[in-house]
């Protein structure tokens, strides 16, 4: 088999993960921008997220919702966008304030981020793809002869 499928289709797949988490975070900002509570919180430390050769930092918000405090943590990054003691916005439903989200400019980037740099990928993967393999996604099916094989 030729081995540039292998490649399309890593980048392929790459790219739709990709988008797909910027695409969920984006849609979990907006339920909780459109039907949440808003609430302030502050930022009371930050988790380390170590990866194969860098440490990124998620901070942790804590905000008052139903007469108890919350905890919720935000995107993991490096360099960090805040700092402890940072007021940044979170929205949350009423009926599990636990699942809040921190809804801030920077976190729109980030999504936005990884929705463009995903569907880039994608495109990517397209573009190297072999003849025969966008046929098919074209919904021609494989071909008969020509494009499989030099005949």
């Amino acid at each position: 088999m030729d081995p540039s499928v292998f490649g399309s289709a890593a980048c392929g797949l790459f790219g739709i993960l990709f988008a797909g988490v910027g695409a969920l975070k984006m849609l979990c900002m907006a339920v909780a921008k459109s039907y949440g509570t808003p609430a302030i919180g502050r930022v009371v430390r930050f988790e380390a997220h170590r990866g194969s050769q860098t440490v990124a930092y998620a901070p942790v918000v804590e905000f008052q919702a139903d007469n108890r405090t919350i905890e919720v943590r935000g995107w993991a990054s490096w360099p960090v966008g805040c700092q402890v003691g940072e007021e940044v916005p979170v929205y949350y439903l009423s009926c599990c304030p636990g699942w809040g989200q921190i809804v801030s400019g920077r976190d729109w980037l980030f999504a936005w981020v990884f929705l463009a740099a995903g569907m880039l990928f994608l495109f990517v993967g397209l573009v190297i793809a072999p003849p025969w393999v966008i046929h098919t996604i074209r919904g021609g099916g494989l071909p008969k002869r020509g494009l499989l094989t030099d005949d």
